[in-house]
């Protein structure tokens, strides 16, 4: 009797870890306090494992490669930006993020007039599960839920399991066009990188605001693998050190096309967005 005690706490002790690591937002003391603690993907752990050039060689590039075409897109850009989002594995992690969960509930209750180019009629009869589905990010690209929205916007409706489906590149490929597609034809790559994780261009001055400083040298020097014939030499371009120089140049002659503004650390400027990202008036 004593032992089959000792075998019901130790797994109750496992049940309760599991359900901690994997999904807290199912603890019920979590949830009655209201408290969403950050989803713990166990994928997400293993994302980096591995070569991820490697990795998403086999994974992704033939799909990258067949959207950059369509979309004009330079292909070992995408490549490198999937390594650095999810480290090319397939099936990707995922990534909740409570703050954007807490704005898209006021805005979905009416505490808030607006997130970004969403309003409120566009979260209309949503539940917590779907609100929380739409602060995480997902896919190669771990693109934030509520982006789907936006690319349903011109009509072809996109789902938030459309961002891990069959489509995953497909629409990745398109919001990246749509969001920046621009900085990526004049071949401004370390803005393009810092856009994608921060949506800001480059700072003039100071650290770069990404959430690894190396994440733009690192993007650099996939891509300067990439751009490469994959010799041996080329193949000891590694991450660790100076990235080979990749164009980043700004483009002569008239910049208008790309109206972009550097979003102020203060959550309340937030001007009018377009799929997210802040452009000027």
């Amino acid at each position: 009797m004593k032992n089959l005690a000792m075998l019901l706490c130790i797994g109750s002790f496992g049940l309760f870890v599991y359900t901690t690591t994997t999904n807290p937002s199912r603890i019920p003391m979590l949830h009655f306090l209201g408290i969403d603690a950050t989803d713990f993907d166990w994928n997400s752990t293993l994302q980096y494992s591995g070569n991820g050039r490697t990795n998403v060689e086999r994974h992704y590039q033939d799909s990258v490669e067949l959207w950059a075409s369509y979309y004009d897109l330079p292909p070992e850009y995408l490549l490198s930006l999937i390594i650095l989002e999810c480290g090319g594995q397939h099936p990707c992690g995922k990534r909740f993020e409570p703050k954007r969960y807490k704005q898209l509930k006021n805005l979905r209750d009416g505490k808030r007039r607006k997130f970004e180019y969403l309003r409120q009629h566009d979260l209309a009869g949503l539940s917590d599960t779907d609100i929380r589905k739409l602060a995480t990010s997902w896919g190669p690209f771990q693109i934030m839920g509520y982006h789907s929205i936006g690319l349903s916007k011109n009509g072809e409706h996109v789902s938030v399991a459309d961002l891990t489906g069959p489509r995953a590149i497909e629409i990745g490929v398109r919001w990246v066009d749509e969001n920046y597609g621009t900085l990526l034809r004049y071949g401004r790559y370390k803005d393009a990188f810092h856009m994608h994780n921060t949506g800001r261009v480059y700072p003039k001055l100071g650290k770069p605001k990404t959430h690894d400083p190396k994440y733009v040298p690192n993007g650099l020097s996939h891509m300067a693998y990439f751009s490469s014939d994959n010799s041996d030499e080329s193949k000891e371009v590694l991450t660790d050190g100076d990235p080979a120089p990749v164009a980043s140049s700004t483009p002569d002659g008239d910049q208008n096309e790309v109206r972009l503004i550097e979003m102020g650390e203060d959550e309340s400027t937030q001007g009018e967005t377009y799929n997210g990202w802040q452009v000027s008036q």
